[in-house]
């Protein structure tokens, strides 16, 4: 999200890290694309932010067993949809999840910037 709206050098040099392999959960796309509309950004830049996640990244659908655990997730950790399927996601491919949200501090496999 900070990537996209703010430019944030932080998570840029993640991403831009050579050896560094990006997964993203499809609910991202969702909320990306949704953010972008409330911060009133325009049709090409929703396009462009959508098609470079798109592009480099793998994209991970959502099943249902994601959504299982996400609920448990949800209601044990107190985190939002989009976070727990976000969270279970990583969690299920063995990835770091990397963010600026601080609802992850101290989880399991969670890298969160300051």
């Amino acid at each position: 999200m900070e990537y996209f709206l703010a430019g944030e050098p932080r998570i840029t040099r993640v991403i831009n890290e050579e050896d560094c392999v990006l997964f993203t959960s499809a609910i991202s796309l969702y909320e990306v694309k949704k953010r972008l509309l409330l911060a009133k950004r325009g049709g090409a830049r929703i396009t462009e932010s959508l098609d470079f996640m798109k592009d480099n990244s793998i994209v991970l659908d959502v099943s249902e067993e994601i959504l299982e655990k996400s609920a448990d997730d949800s209601a044990r950790l107190g985190l939002s949809l989009a976070d727990s399927v976000v969270y279970r996601t990583a969690l299920g491919i063995s990835a770091e999840l990397v963010t600026f949200d601080r609802d992850f501090l101290g989880r399991k496999s969670a890298v969160v910037l300051k």
